[in-house]
Formats: structure tokens, sequence, C-alpha cells
């Protein structure tokens, strides 16, 4: 049975995964397609995007740059010293904070790179988004799965 301390390698490793598969997958769309450019892969339903966002999450406030830029900062330099100046907890608080941590990081190198971040998955009935934010919204549902369960 892994003890704690061996869990902890799970945080930096989801982190690090997810911020470089989400890069990866920003350079590649950035090179396949034009920006507004869309290609089907299943035709209505789901299709590859190219677009940038200002705002936050899934286009979430538009034009605020600057607000999700401090924001990006704040969570990743937050995350990184809470991680290394706290004792190690259960696997899904690493998992949550380890995706957390990564998607901030994503979308914090585009912002940084050109002020907008790129997103390009997109299933027609919602708004055009990356890894980055699926990493995000994943990491906080099981941020909010702990604390409910430690409660």
């Amino acid at each position: 049975m892994p003890t704690e301390n061996s869990r902890v390698p799970v945080f930096w490793l989801l982190a690090f995964g997810v911020l470089v598969s989400d890069q990866i997958s920003k350079l590649m769309v950035t090179r396949a397609l034009v920006l507004g450019e869309t290609m089907p892969i299943f035709e209505g339903y789901f299709h590859f995007t190219h677009v940038r966002n200002t705002g936050g999450a899934f286009g979430l406030v538009p034009g605020a740059q600057k607000i999700f830029l401090a924001a990006s900062v704040l969570v990743t330099i937050g995350i990184i010293i809470y991680k290394l100046s706290q004792k190690p907890r259960g696997s899904l608080f690493n998992m949550a904070l380890g995706l957390i941590l990564g998607g901030a990081a994503g979308n914090l190198v585009d912002r940084l790179n050109s002020g907008e971040v790129i997103d390009w998955i997109d299933f027609q009935i919602w708004p055009v988004f990356n890894i980055a934010d699926m990493a995000l919204v994943s990491g906080l549902a099981l941020l909010s799965l702990y604390i409910i369960r430690s409660n």
C-alpha cells in the first residue's frame, strides 16, 4: 500500500502533464487552423475550432485579461507554495491540486505570451474551451468532493 509521501509525485506529474498536453494541443491547433477556422470531427456535434479568449474559462467575462492574468499568477504561485510548505494529503487532494495547477499554468502561459488564451475544443452547444479549462473544472470538482468527504 502506498504511503502518503509516495502520492506527492502524482501532484507534480499531473500538473506537468496537463501543462504539456495543453500547450502541445494549442500549438497543433494554431499550426493546423487559422484563427476562426473550424474542422468538423463529428459534424454538428464536435469540432476543432481555433478561437482566442480574453476572458476566463469557457469564455466567461471576455475582455478581462488583467484580472485573469493576475488570478492565474496567484493560483499558480499559491498552489506551488502551499504544496512545498504543507504535509502531504491523500491522493484525491493531490490530484485536484495538480489538475488546478496544470490548468492555471497552461492558460497563464498563453496570457503571458499573447494576452489571450487559445481555445479549440468545440461541442457546438457550449463555448469553445481547451485542455487547461477541462483540468481546472475537473480539479475544482475533485477538490469539492475532497472537502465534502473530509467534513
